[in-house]
């Protein structure tokens, strides 16, 4: 099964103010090499965005990813 890096990043400062991003390097043959992607994927949309955000993420199995 491949998986499929996703972030879903909400501004903590403008409420409803959410992003999804999806990995355009995968898949992923492994959901570790997914969600190391996911971290490296968040500290790339720390540096890019100010301000403070929350951030969730998750791998979805190849297929499912919307």
């Amino acid at each position: 099964m491949l998986y499929t890096a996703m972030v879903l990043a909400c501004s903590l400062v403008a409420e409803s103010n959410c992003i999804v991003a999806e990995d355009t390097y995968g898949p992923y043959k492994t959901e570790e090499e997914c969600l190391a992607r996911t971290q490296v994927m968040i500290e790339q949309m720390t540096f890019i965005m100010p301000g403070p955000h929350q951030y969730k993420f998750r791998c979805v199995p190849e297929g499912l990813a919307t």
